[in-house]
C-alpha cells in the first residue's frame, strides 16, 4: 500500500534523507524500548564539517540490532553515491581519520554510511564494504567497530517496516495515496506543532468502558491511550463533540515532550474520512492486516458502523494493527472490542490560555468573552477570534452579532446565506446531493420560497467556511455550538403555522433528524412551543401508535426540550387505550420506553411520577421476567451511585415508603426491588443513558463525603426495619447486604439496632448467615474490636432451639456451607465447608428423631421447600437416631400425604430410606414395596428406589409397580442418570420394554438406555448383546416427529451402540425412514436432530446417503442436506472415498446431490470462511458433469450469515474461486469465467451500501 522503492529514496532532497535516517533509527530503537533523546540529527550532508548526520547513543545494549547495529551508532548519510574515493575522502579528509570514527570504535560501536542514490548488486557492495574497511587500517580498535554501507534499496526496505514513515516520504515527494498520510508535522528526529499542545489537571477525558465512566485529566488520559495503542489488535474509539479538539489529542500522542513516552509516529497512517479516500479505510486496514505488518491505524471522523467494521478486523487473530478512530459525536456508542475514551469541554481557563498563545494580541477581555461564549469547543473560539479586528472587542457584542461574524467572517454580510444556514441547521443533516423537487434540500429550500440551487450553493459555501462538514451525500451544520444556536434562529423567525406546515411536509427520516436538533434547544421558547404543540392531540406525535418505532425516537429527542410535557403525554399514554399494549412485556418497543422514562427522573420534581411509571412497567412484568425487563433500571433509581437521577435520598426513601404503604401488591413488590437497591453497596454499574439533549447532567446525586454514605446506609437500614412489617421478604434483603454494609464501621449501630428487631419477632436466620460470612470473608483483615463486635453480634443471633438450627442448616440459602458450619479453616478446599455442612444437616436429622413436635414442624415445612439445600442430609440422619425404623417411616409417610401435592418432593424421603438401607435392608426392602400401594408416593418409587440400587430386586419392583398401573414414563426421569450405570443388563432390558408401553415412555427408555452406555464407554466394558436389541427395538418405535421429546445428544450414543456392524444396518435402514417421516411431518433443525444424523451418517454412511440424498424431502427440511446452510450438513462429515464411492453408482444423478450437500468454503467451528473446502474440490475433482456439481452460482457465493461487510466477504471469495479451475479443468475455469461480471457488479452494489452507511452522520 505504501511501499517505497530505492529509486524513490533517491528523490528525496538533503534534509529529508537526514529526517528520514533519524526517524527509522528512532522507530526502530523505541520497539527495544530505547528513550526518544538516543537518536540526534546534524547538518548538511555534503558539508564538510566532520560531524556526523545521524547519531545514536543508547543508555544500554540493544536487545534486537538489526538496522541500528549497535547502541552506539553513527550514520553519515549522503545523497550522491559513494564509490570507493568517495569513502576514503569521507571517512579521511586530509589523510586523517576522523575521530569520531575513532571514538565510534573504542565504544565497540558502529559506523555506517548511507547512500540514497547508491543502488548496487553484490559485487559492488561488498567493495564499498571493504573501502570502508580499509579506511581503518591503521586504528588499533578497528577489530571492534562494526560497519557497514546501505544503499537506496536497504535503504527503501527499511523504510517499509513502519508504514507511517513510507506515507511521510510519498508525503514528501508528492505521491501519496489518497487521503492517507502519517500523523503530524515532522520536525528533524521528532513530531511538534507550531502551538504547544496545553492542558492542565482537570478532568476533561472520560474512560466509557469502566463501571463508573472514570474521569480523567488529559495527562492520565494520554498515558492510557498510549499503552493500549502499543498492543496489536488494541482498538480504541475517541468521540466528543466537534471542535473540542480531539485530533490535535491525537497528534499530541505522538509528541516529545507531551507527557511520558509518546508513541512512534512510524507506525502511524492517518486518514481524514471526510475527504475521498482510495483505498477505503476497510482496505487499508485489511491489507494491513494481511501483511502482518505492525501499525497504528487513525481514521478521523469515523461514523460508528465503520468502526465497528474497523475494529473486527484489526482485532482478527494475528493481526498486528491498533486502531484508533475518531468521531465528532456518538450517542449509544459501544461498540464490540474496544476502550471507548470522550473528549469533554475544556475548562474556559484553558481556551483562554490558548487564545493567548494563538492570538498574542487579543486583549483578556475578548479572551474572556470568546472563551465563555465558545464553551470549551477550540473551533469555535478560532472562528470567533480570525473574525476579530485589530482594536476592537467582543465583549460587547450580543450573540447574534456573534454569528454573524463567524459566518461573513472577512467577507462582506451575507444575509441569504445567513438565513439559508439557519434552515439547514434546523436538521441534524440532510442529503446534500439530490437536488429533485421531493428531496430533502427542496423540502428546506421552501421554508423562505428559495430554489433548490440557492440551497446546495449556500451549502457549498458553508463548507468552504468550515460551517458544513459532509460525509458523501449527507451534510451537516457543525459544531452543535453553532448548529443549535442557528436552528434557534430559524425559530424565532417562524410563525408557529409554518413551521408546523413545514414538520408535516418532512420524510419521516427528517422528522427524526428535525427532532435530533431540537432535542438541543431546551432553552429556546420557540422549541418548547412546538414540542408542546406535536404532543398535542392533532399534533405530529399526537397517534404514537401509527408512527411506530419512528414515534418513538422522536419523542426521546424531543424529550430534553420540555421534560414535564413529554411525560405527562407519557403518563396519559400508559393509562389511555393503548396502556396495556405499552407495558406489555412481550413488546419490542418497551425498552425504548423505559430508557426514556428513566432519563425522564432525572430532575427531582419529575422523580416521583417517572418512578412510579417505571413501577407501572415493572408491575406488569411476571416474576423472573428478564427481556426488556424494567427491573434494572428501576433499581437503579434506587442506588448510591449510577443512579441517574438528582433526587435526594430522602425523596427516594420517601417514595419507597409510600410504595410500602399503598396496599397495591404489585406497589409493594416494587417497594421490595427499591429497598433492595437502597442497600447495595458494591459493584455499581448502570444499563442507562445519561446524555440528555443539551442539558448538562451527570449520573445522578452521589455522596460527597463519608457521612453522605453512612447516612445513606443508614437510612436504608432503617427503613428496612420500619417496613418490614409491610413488605415481604425485607429480612431477606437487608441479610443479603450485611457482608458489605458491616464494612461502614458507622453502619454497624444500625445493622445491630435491625438485629435486635427482627431476632425479637423470631430468630433471624437469614441475618445470622449474613454476618458469618463477613466473618469468614474478611474477618481477618478486621481490626480486633471490629471482629470481637461482629462475633459477639454473630453469638446472639445464632439459633439456639432445634427448629430454627434446622432452618438454617438444612434449608439454609448457600450449598458451600460456610455460612452455617463452624470448624477449622477450610484452607480454600471449599469441600469442607461443604462436608460440614452435610454432617451438621445428618446431626439435626439425627436429633429430630428425638423431637417428635419439632420433627413434625419442619418436616412438613422441608416436604414444600422447593430448593432444600440438605434435605437428602436430613433424611439420612434421621434414619440414622430413629429407635424405630418402621415408626418413623410410617410418620413420613404421613406427613407427605399431607403435604401440598402440588409443591412436595420426596428428597428427605430418599435420604431417610438409604440411611434405612445401611441399617436395615430387609426393612428398606419392605417400606420401597409398600411405596407400590401408597397412591400418594408410588409416583416417587423410581427415585426412592435409585436411592438403594437399580438392581435385579429393584427393577423387578418398578415392572411390578408399572404392571399395577401407578407408575408413568415421567416418573422414570429421575434414574435417566448414573443410577443405572452398573444395573443388570438382562433385568434392565424389559424394564426398558415396559417403560416404552408407557404413554411417550419411547423417549424416556432411550434416554435412561444411554446413560447405562454412556457409563459403559467410561468405564471401557463391553456392551451386552440383550441391551443391544432392545435398544434397536426402541429405536425403530421411536417418533421423529415429536419435538423436544428426544434427547438428541443421547440417541446419537444409543444409534452408535445398537446399529454398528452388519448387523445393524438394516435397522439403521428403517431408522432412517422414520426419520424422514419426522421431516416430512414437522420442522426440523439441527438442533434437534443434528445428533441423530451425525451418528447415522457415521455408523452407515452408504445407507444415510441413499436414504436422505435420493429421496424427495420437503423444502422446510430439506436444508438439512444442503451445503450452504447452517452450521454444516452431516454429509460434510463422511470421507471423501466413501462419497465418491457413492457418487460413482450413479454419477449423472448422484453427483449433484453431493454438489447441493457440500459447501464451497471451508468451515471452523460451523462457520463458513472464505477459502474453498478441501472436501468440496477434492469430490468436484471427480465429477463427470462439473457443472452440474457446481450447480446454482449464487447460492454458493453467498454467506448464509456474516458480520461486517458483505462486499467485503464477496471479494474474498472472487480471490478464492478465481483459480478454481486451474487444477480442475476448463469447464470449471469456464463456469467461473461467466460468473465473475455479474460478480463485479454484486460486489460493486454491496460496496456502496457500505458508503452510504459509513457516511451516515446520524
Amino acid at each position: 500500500m505504501f511501499e517505497i522503492t530505492g529509486a524513490q529514496v533517491a528523490d528525496l532532497n538533503d534534509a529529508d534523507l537526514r529526517t528520514l535516517v533519524a526517524r527509522l533509527a528512532l522507530a526502530e530503537l523505541r520497539a527495544q524500548g530505547c528513550p526518544s533523546s538516543s537518536v540526534t540529527a546534524g547538518g548538511n550532508q555534503d558539508a564538510a564539517d566532520g560531524g556526523l548526520d545521524v547519531r545514536v547513543e543508547c543508555p544500554f545494549a540493544l536487545p534486537m540490532p538489526d538496522f541500528v547495529p549497535s547502541q552506539h551508532t553513527g550514520f553519515q548519510v549522503k545523497k550522491p553515491d559513494m564509490p570507493a574515493s568517495a569513502i576514503r575522502n569521507e571517512m579521511r579528509p586530509g589523510g586523517v581519520l576522523r575521530p569520531v570514527i575513532a571514538e565510534l570504535a573504542t565504544r565497540s560501536g558502529a559506523y555506517i554510511i548511507v547512500s540514497a542514490q547508491g543502488s548496487v548488486a553484490d559485487k559492488p557492495l561488498s567493495d564499498r564494504r571493504y573501502a570502508i574497511r580499509a579506511q581503518l587500517d591503521d586504528l588499533p580498535e578497528a577489530g571492534q567497530l562494526h560497519s557497514d554501507f546501505y544503499d537506496r534499496d536497504r535503504l527503501a526496505t527499511w523504510v517499509n517496516h513502519y508504514p507511517g514513515i513510507a506515507a511521510w516520504v510519498r508525503m514528501r515527494l508528492g505521491i501519496g495515496v489518497s487521503g492517507w498520510s502519517s500523523i503530524g508535522d515532522w520536525c528533524g528526529v521528532g513530531v511538534s506543532e507550531e502551538t504547544p499542545y496545553l492542558f492542565n489537571d482537570k478532568a476533561c477525558l472520560t474512560d466509557e468502558r469502566t463501571s463508573d465512566r472514570e474521569h480523567l485529566t488529559i495527562g492520565e488520559g494520554l498515558a492510557r491511550l498510549r499503552v493500549s495503542l502499543t498492543q496489536a489488535r488494541q482498538c480504541i474509539r475517541l468521540i466528543g463533540l466537534s471542535g473540542l479538539g480531539k485530533t490535535r489529542l491525537v497528534q499530541a500522542l505522538f509528541e516529545d515532550g507531551v507527557g511520558e513516552a509518546p508513541l512512534d509516529p512510524g507506525l502511524a497512517v492517518y486518514t481524514d474520512y471526510s475527504v475521498e479516500t482510495n483505498p477505503t479505510a476497510r482496505d487499508m486496514a485489511r491489507q494491513l492486516v494481511i501483511a502482518r505488518q505492525r501499525a497504528i491505524l487513525i481514521v478521523d471522523n469515523c461514523n460508528p458502523a465503520t468502526h465497528s467494521e474497523l475494529a473486527r478486523i484489526c482485532s482478527e487473530a494475528g493481526s498486528q494493527v491498533s486502531l484508533l478512530t475518531v468521531e465528532y459525536d456518538v450517542r449509544d456508542d459501544e461498540p464490540e472490542r474496544t476502550e471507548v475514551f470522550r473528549l469533554q469541554s475544556a475548562p474556559p481557563e484553558m481556551v483562554e490560555l490558548w487564545l493567548e498563545k494563538t492570538f498574542p494580541n487579543m486583549t483578556q477581555v475578548d479572551r474572556r468573552t470568546i472563551s465563555e461564549f465558545s464553551d470549551g469547543n477550540f473551533r469555535v473560539a478560532r472562528a470567533i477570534a480570525e473574525t476579530l479586528g485589530k482594536g476592537e472587542t467582543l465583549g460587547k457584542l450580543k450573540s447574534r452579532d456573534l454569528f454573524e461574524r463567524i459566518f461573513h467572517q472577512r467577507n462582506e454580510p451575507d444575509r441569504d446565506l445567513l438565513s439559508a444556514a439557519e434552515d439547514l441547521a434546523l436538521l441534524y443533516s440532510i442529503d446534500g446531493e439530490d437536488t429533485s423537487e421531493s428531496g430533502e434540500l427542496a423540502r428546506v429550500a421552501a421554508i423562505r420560497g428559495a430554489s433548490v440551487a440557492t440551497m446546495y450553493a449556500a451549502l457549498n459555501t458553508l463548507r468552504q467556511r468550515g460551517i458544513a462538514q459532509l460525509r458523501g451525500r449527507w451534510r451537516a451544520i457543525l459544531p452543535h455550538a453553532i448548529a443549535n444556536p442557528l436552528a434557534g434562529f430559524a425559530l424565532e423567525r417562524m410563525p408557529p403555522a409554518d413551521f408546523d406546515r413545514f414538520c408535516a411536509s418532512l420524510t419521516a427520516r427528517m422528522q427524526k433528524s428535525l427532532s435530533r436538533r431540537l432535542g438541543y434547544l431546551h432553552d429556546s421558547a420557540e422549541a418548547r412551543a412546538a414540542v408542546v404543540r406535536w404532543l398535542g392531540a392533532d399534533g405530529l406525535l399526537g397517534d404514537l401508535a401509527a408512527l411506530g418505532e419512528d414515534g418513538l425516537q422522536i419523542i426521546t429527542n424531543i424529550a430534553p426540550v420540555a421534560p414535564d410535557a413529554v411525560l405527562a403525554r407519557i403518563e396519559r399514554d400508559v393509562t389511555g387505550p393503548r396502556g396495556a399494549e405499552i407495558l406489555d412485556p412481550q413488546s419490542s418497543d418497551r425498552w425504548r420506553w423505559i430508557r426514556l422514562i428513566k432519563l425522564l427522573a432525572y430532575d427531582p420534581p419529575l422523580f416521583d411520577r417517572a418512578a412510579t411509571l417505571l413501577a407501572r412497567f415493572l408491575s406488569a412484568e411476571p416474576p423472573n421476567h428478564n427481556k426488556n425487563s424494567a427491573s434494572e433500571m428501576f433499581a437503579e433509581l434506587f442506588h448510591l451511585h449510577l443512579s441517574g437521577t438528582k433526587a435526594l435520598p430522602d425523596q427516594r426513601r420517601s417514595l419507597v415508603r409510600r410504595f410500602a404503604q399503598s396496599g397495591d401488591p404489585a406497589l409493594m413488590r416494587c417497594a421490595g426491588v427499591a429497598l433492595d437497591a437502597l442497600l447495595k453497596a458494591h459493584y455499581f454499574s448502570s444499563s442507562s443513558d445519561f446524555d440528555f439533549g443539551a442539558r448538562s447532567r451527570d449520573y445522578g446525586w452521589h455522596p460527597l463525603t463519608n457521612g453522605d454514605i453512612w447516612a445513606w446506609y443508614n437510612g436504608a437500614v432503617d427503613l428496612a426495619v420500619e417496613l418490614s412489617p409491610i413488605i415481604e421478604n425485607t429480612r431477606d434483603h437487608l441479610a443479603h447486604s450485611v457482608r458489605e454494609l458491616w464494612h461502614f464501621g458507622a453502619c454497624h449501630d444500625a445493622l445491630e439496632r435491625a438485629a435486635t428487631h427482627f431476632s425479637s419477632e423470631r430468630p433471624w436466620i437469614e441475618g445470622w448467615s449474613g454476618f458469618r460470612t463477613a466473618l469468614r470473608f474478611e474477618g481477618d483483615a478486621m481490626p480486633d474490636e471490629v471482629r470481637a463486635r461482629l462475633t459477639a453480634l454473630i453469638d446472639r443471633l445464632k439459633p439456639t432451639d432445634l427448629l430454627h438450627q434446622a432452618r438454617a442448616v438444612v434449608l439454609g440459602r448457600s450449598s458451600f456451607g460456610w455460612d452455617v458450619a463452624d470448624g477449622d479453616v477450610d484452607d480454600g478446599d471449599v469441600m469442607k465447608p461443604y462436608e460440614r455442612a452435610s454432617q451438621l444437616a445428618k446431626e439435626i436429622g439425627a436429633a429430630l428423631a428425638h423431637d417428635p413436635e419439632t420433627r413434625a414442624a419442619f418436616i412438613a415445612e422441608l416436604l414444600v421447600e422447593q430448593h432444600p439445600q440438605r434435605a437428602y442430609e436430613c433424611g439420612t440422619g434421621l434414619s440414622d437416631g430413629a429407635a424405630d425404623l418402621d415408626s418413623m417411616w410410617r410418620e413420613l409417610l404421613g406427613l407427605f400425604s399431607a403435604a401440598d401435592v402440588e409443591s412436595r418432593n420426596a428428597t428427605v424421603l430418599g435420604g431417610f430410606i438409604y440411611g434405612a438401607h445401611a441399617r436395615d435392608s430387609a426393612f428398606a426392602d419392605a417400606a420401597l414395596e409398600d411405596v407400590i400401594e401408597n397412591p400418594d408416593l408410588a409416583a416417587s418409587l423410581p427415585y426412592l428406589q435409585a436411592r438403594v440400587a437399580i438392581d435385579t430386586q429393584g427393577i423387578a419392583r418398578l415392572r411390578r409397580a408399572i404392571e399395577r398401573g401407578v407408575l408413568s414414563a415421567r416418573t422414570f426421569h429421575s434414574i435417566a442418570n448414573g443410577s443405572v450405570g452398573e444395573s443388570p443388563p438382562d433385568a434392565l432390558g424389559p424394564l426398558l420394554t415396559d417403560i416404552a408401553s408407557l404413554a411417550d415412555g419411547v423417549e424416556i427408555a432411550l434416554d435412561i438406555l444411554h446413560m447405562h452406555f454412556y457409563r459403559d464407554r467410561e468405564e471401557g466394558g463391553q456392551h451386552a448383546p440383550s441391551l443391544i436389541a432392545v435398544g434397536r427395538e426402541l429405536l425403530l418405535r421411536a417418533d421423529f416427529g415429536k419435538k423436544q421429546s428426544l434427547r438428541d445428544f443421547g440417541l446419537h450414543t444409543v444409534i452408535r451402540v445398537c446399529c454398528a456392524g452388519p448387523d445393524g444396518a438394516a435397522t439403521l435402514r428403517e431408522i432412517c425412514a422414520r426419520v424422514r417421516v419426522g421431516l416430512e411431518t414437522v420442522y426440523l433443525s439441527s438442533y434437534d436432530i443434528g445428533y441423530v444424523l451425525k451418528a447415522l451418517f457415521e455408523t452407515h454412511p452408504l445407507i444415510a446417503l441413499d436414504e436422505f440424498l435420493l429421496p424427495e424431502l420437503r423444502p422446510s427440511n430439506r436444508g438439512l442436506f444442503e451445503g450452504g446452510f447452517g452450521s454444516g450438513t452431516p454429509v460434510e462429515d463422511v470421507g471423501a472415498e466413501t462419497l465418491v464411492q457413492w457418487a460413482n453408482i450413479d454419477p449423472d444423478r448422484r453427483y449433484p446431490l453431493l454438489g447441493k450437500s457440500i459447501s464451497m468454503f471451508k468451515r471452523r467451528q460451523g462457520e463458513e470462511e472464505n477459502d474453498v473446502s478441501t472436501l468440496f474440490l477434492e469430490i468436484l475433482g471427480h465429477a463427470r458433469d462439473k457443472r452440474a456439481f457446481l450447480g446454482d452460482r449464487w447460492s454458493r457465493l453467498h454467506p448464509r450469515s456474516w458480520c461486517g461487510s458483505l462486499a467485503d466477504i464477496l471479494v474474498r471469495r472472487r480471490a478464492a474461486i478465481s483459480t478454481l479451475g486451474d487444477n480442475v479443468g476448463g469447464e470449471v475455469r469456464q463456469w467461473v469465467a461467466d460468473i465473475l461480471p455479474e460478480l463485479d457488479r454484486w460486489i460493486e452494489h454491496e460496496s456502496k451500501r457500505d458508503r452510504e452507511g459509513e457516511q451516515s452522520f446520524e
